[in-house]
């Protein structure tokens, strides 16, 4: 095979079909390196800053150029009715067929430059001079069309929603707790991700499990009979506060006015999970013991930190023990049973209020209780004495008791001078509800006006449906034929709420659930234009949130005030929980780092490596990216940050003591607390640390190594791919394998051996790119452990880059990538867009990615400056013209 004139990475700017960050060119000859470096306007993150291209009014010419290198070089095989290998090269008389056969175009280039074309044995080859020249001509052109076209929002595939964002947005619709996509197959990967128009499709077994969903999705959320009304009783002496002994009197549990602690005080309580819109029966048995005539009360509470107006410190007085507080008095009654013989049942009804998290059953203080002799009165006569409802605080509802009210007015009673002690004794708490036994999703998803029957109460449920389920206003034709499938199934023969949920399960079976379907009001249109207000609102959800959008986005959809509030919104939506899905979704599809999952380095060489330590490697670079976009930080921390997260397992893989980052093999004054148990903290790292940004990262380091050592090739290819944004060529493939036998190990160092290995000439272009690179982090080992030897070798991190920048460690290396910032922001923005439109880039997107990474090179480099930017772009917010 002929010499390479020159490398073919930068001539992908000509090709239509590969990502914005194929546009670069990489030259082998440093007597071509100035030269080609000319041709592109596109910054080389290993070759520095390229000069901007001159912007001219007029097309360049490059048919003079390329018209007698193609008479003269390609003739014979190519043109005069010529195609072979289907390359027919007679379409460039004009600039039309240029730009349509852009894709073409590249593979020529690509060719000429590799020198595989023209022929080893063809009569004439060209020389280096014309190659440049030529690809010069074809790049000033397609530049010259890329700066003067109108912009081209693109092509976007309808995209139906993948696995995260059909599980995020039923969670979203139903409240639902539970994962209707386990049986689901996985999606498709495309240009990195996993949420690309273009390879979501729909297989019969997809179909089919969407169909399963949408009936087990139905069926928990409208009920066809209420369930039975749930019951939870507890014994007294299972309550709180809990020790192992607790006072008690045969099956009750005794609580004292004079009781020590609150162990003996009470009040006693549990905690229950309710409904907020739930009504609920509360029972409780209990009896007293006082002094003859001696009064002895209790109260109900409610208890809850966002319990709705609770009582006041004051009110809250008369319970005797130690109260949690905030809470609210619901009941409070005269107790008058003396024995366990003569036990009652007290029973209060708990209205609908939010907050509710615990019941308390407690005494009154004997000094806020008057003495009654009508009690005495009751106990001689063997009459039952009534207990006296004492209502709550006013809003707390309806409150009553199994007994009549007292009719005693305690203004004539004479007090009592010195209150005696009194006991509460308690056998049993009851809780009966909700009343209505529905799910709450039933109630809310089926609620309508009692007026509404037939057709028309179906016509308003499913109108309220489909605004949530299509993510848009339904049409009246969706509305109507959804209400009439639910009569006709009524008709049938089945309940009204079994047709409501088959009608629900049809709306979760239409495309227009499963996709994100984008109306066109003007789908003729010869002009660019923008995507209306719901689609925008939809596109933002799934970008930002992997789900639908929220009530906010839907009202500002609605009103046609989203437009003007974009930056607001994203702000509000990127400090919204929901925001970790950027993290999980773009982030680690981004990085990688799903990898992480299948990878098993060698058990034998790497017995510390468990499900453990790969969990807590990926949440250290998970929680990297969440506290740049949570806190608004500089995106060119990925590259070096100051900091890192550990838990006590990754802190000790790494050989970290405390939260200031001291290492084993340091020494430093500064001394921090030790990083102890499985929760992640910040760790603020020292100057000298071997650790700092993702190029540290166990799990990155891991991702890019073999089972049985490092691999400075995956190591350097990932750097370039997914930092620089310059991915190098696939290898040839006769590219021969690296020995890895006993013999070829212990004849030098990994390095030693890869410097043999790319002698090969048809190996060393792309090597030369990433091998340094990949040395640089030769100092952590192949689960990302820091080391100084490999095997019996020391270990060489120094390198030059193709630029001639030189660096002797990974910490010198990280220097020369951060001047590259643009470069990196680049990479960023362009991984970004595609997650964001869920498409590939094309050649007309590159003036979109120069305005981002220009708008955010303007605001510092901040994350938010990043998502605005992408958001406030042609191909986020425009539709492209009918073609």
């Amino acid at each position: 095979m002929p010499a390479p004139l020159v490398c073919t990475d930068k001539l992908r700017i000509l090709k239509r079909q590969r990502p914005i960050e194929s546009f670069r060119m990489l030259p082998i000859g440093l007597g071509l390196l100035i030269v080609v470096s000319q041709v592109f306007n596109a910054a080389d993150p290993l070759f520095g800053q390229a000069p901007a291209a001159t912007v001219t009014e007029t097309a360049p010419n490059y048919a003079a150029t390329l018209k007698p290198f193609l008479e003269t070089h390609c003739a014979t095989c190519h043109l005069n009715g010529e195609s072979e290998a289907g390359i027919d090269l007679s379409k460039f008389e004009d600039g039309t067929s240029l730009l349509k056969d852009r894709m073409m175009w590249e593979r020529v280039a690509e060719v000429i430059t590799a020198g595989t074309m023209p022929p080893e044995d063809a009569p004439k080859r060209p020389a280096n001079e014309e190659v440049v020249a030529v690809c010069n001509a074809l790049t000033q052109y397609y530049q010259f069309i890329d700066r003067t076209a109108k912009p081209d929002p693109g092509r976007v595939t309808m995209r139906r929603l993948n696995r995260v964002e059909y599980r995020n947005t039923v969670r979203d619709l139903f409240g639902l707790d539970f994962d209707p996509t386990e049986e689901f197959p996985s999606d498709d990967i495309g240009h990195g991700f996993d949420n690309i128009g273009d390879v979501l499709t729909i297989s019969p077994l997809l179909m089919e499990r969407y169909l399963k969903a949408s009936e087990s999705i139905a069926t928990r959320v409208i009920v066809e009979k209420p369930p039975p009304i749930n019951r939870n009783h507890l014994q007294a002496r299972f309550t709180e506060p809990a020790a192992k002994e607790i006072p008690l009197d045969g099956s009750f549990r005794v609580l004292k006015s004079d009781g020590e602690n609150g162990l003996q005080t009470g009040p006693i309580f549990t905690g229950y999970k309710f409904e907020d819109e739930g009504e609920y029966e509360f029972r409780a048995r209990v009896f007293a013991r006082a002094p003859e005539g001696q009064k002895v009360e209790m109260v109900i509470l409610l208890q809850g930190d966002k319990i709705p107006n609770p009582d006041s410190d004051e009110a809250l007085s008369i319970v005797a023990g130690e109260l949690r507080k905030p809470a609210k008095i619901l009941h409070r009654a005269v107790v008058t049973g003396r024995t366990p013989e003569k036990s009652e049942v007290i029973e209060v009804k708990l209205p609908a209020l939010v907050g509710r998290e615990r019941i308390l059953v407690g005494l009154v203080k004997p000094s806020a209780t008057p003495q009654d002799s009508a009690v005495a009165a009751a106990e001689t006569s063997g009459e039952a004495k009534p207990a006296d409802a004492v209502p709550g605080t006013e809003g707390a509802g309806d409150a009553s008791s199994t007994a009549s009210p007292s009719t005693t007015d305690p203004s004539t009673e004479p007090a009592v001078a010195e209150p005696k002690p009194a006991e509460l004794l308690v056998e049993y708490l009851s809780l009966k509800g909700p009343m209505d036994s529905r799910p709450a999703t039933h109630k809310q998803w089926l609620a309508h006006p009692t007026e509404l029957q037939g057709i028309e109460r179906n016509r308003h449920i499913v109108a309220r449906w489909l605004k949530k389920i299509y993510r848009r206003p339904p049409t009246e034709p969706e509305i109507e034929a959804l209400a009439t499938l639910a009569l006709a199934e009524e008709q049938a023969g089945a309940s009204w709420e079994g047709s409501m949920q088959f009608a629900l399960q049809a709306a979760l079976s239409s495309p227009k659930f499963l996709f994100r379907v984008e109306l066109d009001d003007q789908p003729q249109s010869t002009e660019t234009r923008s995507i209306d207000s719901f689609a925008l609102a939809n596109r933002l959800s799934y970008f930002l949130w992997s789900t639908m959008p929220d009530d906010r986005l839907f009202e500002l959809a609605e009103k046609g005030e989203l437009e003007a509030k974009l930056d607001e919104e994203i702000e509000r939506m990127l400090k919204d929980e929901r925001a970790t899905s950027l993290v999980d979704q773009f982030a680690l599809q981004w990085l990688q780092l799903q990898r992480l999952d299948q990878i098993q380095p060698d058990r034998d060489m790497f017995p510390e490596f468990n499900d453990d330590l790969r969990r807590s490697m990926k949440e250290e670079t998970r929680l990297l990216f969440l506290h740049i976009l949570k806190e608004d930080r500089n995106i060119l921390e990925v590259v070096d940050a100051n900091y890192t997260f550990l838990n006590e397992r990754l802190a000790r893989f790494y050989g970290i003591r405390d939260d200031q980052g001291n290492e084993d093999r340091l020494t430093s004054d500064k001394k921090g607390e030790p990083i102890r148990g499985r929760e992640f903290r910040l760790v603020q790292l020292p100057a000298g640390s071997s650790r700092g940004g993702l190029l540290t990262h166990a799990s990155i380091l891991t991702v890019t190594s073999n089972p049985t050592r490092t691999s400075p090739v995956k190591r350097g290819r990932w750097v370039l791919e997914q930092v620089l944004g310059a991915p190098p060529p696939p290898p040839p493939p006769d590219a021969p394998e690296l020995p890895a036998d006993a013999q070829a190990i212990a004849s030098g160092s990994l390095r030693q051996r890869l410097e043999m290995h790319r002698a090969n000439p048809s190996c060393a272009n792309c090597h030369d790119k990433m091998d340094p690179i990949g040395f640089a982090m030769e100092n952590f080992d192949a689960v990302g452990r820091y080391r100084t030897k490999d095997g019996a070798f020391d270990i060489d991190t120094s390198g030059v880059l193709p630029d001639g920048s030189k660096f002797n460690d990974l910490a010198e290396l990280k220097q020369i990538l951060k001047t590259r910032s643009r470069d990196v922001a680049r990479c960023m923005a362009e991984k970004m867009l595609i997650f964001a439109i869920g498409r590939g880039l094309e050649f007309y997107d590159r003036p979109t990615v120069n305005k981002i990474v220009e708008s955010t090179e303007a605001n510092g480099y901040r994350f938010s400056s990043l998502v605005k930017a992408i958001v406030a772009s042609e191909p986020f917010r425009m539709r492209r013209e009918m073609e």
